[in-house]
């Protein structure tokens, strides 16, 4: 009998120290404090596509840019990007509108583009190799 009770004690005592040890290992190795908010982030399943532009920049291109995962609770997507550089800009600076374009007129060396607010742009032989 007392050894019965010398086994259920020994195993009381190592279940109650293998529990306590895996709350410590689990608070330890918690990785909660890793993740991005909601509030500051783009759910994945927001995400359409991504490609790499011709600058060599990742480019991620959104299903909708209303609210995270339409849900109308959660933050709009200019709220979330409002921190962010905006460089839209400059990226349609380095192209031209083609509905724009009024004429043109090409040479062995080169093309000349004419759009409609009377610009011209020469685009040379062999300049986007």
């Amino acid at each position: 009998m007392k050894r019965k009770l010398f086994y259920i004690i020994i195993t009381v005592l190592l279940c109650t120290l293998a529990y306590f040890s895996g709350i410590r290992h689990a608070e330890s190795t918690s990785i909660s404090g890793s993740y991005i908010p909601l509030d500051e982030c783009i759910p994945l399943e927001d995400v359409a596509c991504y490609y790499i532009n011709d600058s060599g920049f990742l480019c991620v291109e959104l299903k909708d840019i209303r609210y995270q995962m339409d849900d109308l609770n959660n933050n709009a997507y200019i709220d979330v990007l409002g921190g962010m550089e905006d460089v839209t800009e400059l990226y349609n600076d380095r192209y031209i509108d083609m509905d724009t374009i009024t004429g043109y007129s090409g040479t062995d060396d080169g093309l000349m583009i004419y759009t409609e607010d009377g610009n011209g742009y020469y685009l040379e032989v062999g300049m986007m190799d």
